[in-house]
């Protein structure tokens, strides 16, 4: 039997919130915003975010992406110079570890996973609940969270041209962007609430016991 782990699906925050972490990175309302939540190691894809992101730049020179996250110190360097030697530096923000990520979350257009190794992703249930369009890798325990567009947009791993495509499509499509969002807090509240994940322990313990 497999019971998926669940998030308090309220995940509430003020409106402001969003527009604050915004001001914070002297980010304007109007200006495209990407981003990751996750910690810096290779399983998590970060350097290919970023060869999407010179790819997504050459149409929307202003798009800037916020990072969030800490970890391996030599990933973070690697990381860091690929921003350099891309000149990258305007638009990209690597904030470290963030309390409120759920405000980071409001302050993203688009969320990205590019995971090369993942076991579930919490994080995506954040993101969905928050109602984020999403992009994520097909890879792991990925595809049993989103549904490719339905409730978000699967890519192959270790592919930053698909990746920039389907940023690009979400970025320039805001009415299909608004709909996965959308669709992916009602799969949340449906299938990931912490709620449900109580249920189905309580009912595999009674079966159990019975």
């Amino acid at each position: 039997m497999v019971i998926y782990s669940g998030i308090d699906v309220a995940l509430t925050s003020n409106p402001a919130e969003g527009k604050r972490v915004r001001d914070d990175y002297h980010l304007s309302d109007r200006q495209p915003v990407i981003g990751t939540v996750a910690n810096l190691f290779p399983r998590k894809g970060h350097e290919y975010l970023l060869q999407a992101l010179i790819e997504v730049r050459k149409k929307l020179p202003d798009i800037h992406c916020l990072i969030i996250g800490e970890g391996d110190n030599r990933y973070r360097a690697m990381l860091l110079e690929m921003i350099e030697t891309n000149v990258l530096s305007q638009s990209v923000t690597l904030t470290g570890f963030q309390q409120d990520v759920v405000a980071h979350l409001d302050a993203m257009d688009v969320f990205v996973l590019p995971s090369v190794m993942e076991g579930f992703g919490i994080v995506l249930l954040e993101a969905m609940a928050r109602g984020r369009p999403i992009v994520a890798t097909a890879v792991g325990g990925i595809p049993e969270v989103i549904e490719d567009h339905v409730t978000g947009v699967l890519v192959p791993p270790r592919d930053p041209k698909a990746l920039a495509q389907k940023i690009l499509y979400l970025l320039e499509n805001p009415q299909v962007a608004e709909k996965l969002g959308h669709a992916g807090r009602a799969r949340v509240v449906e299938r990931f609430s912490l709620q449900q994940m109580i249920s189905q322990f309580h009912r595999l313990y009674g079966e159990l016991v019975s």
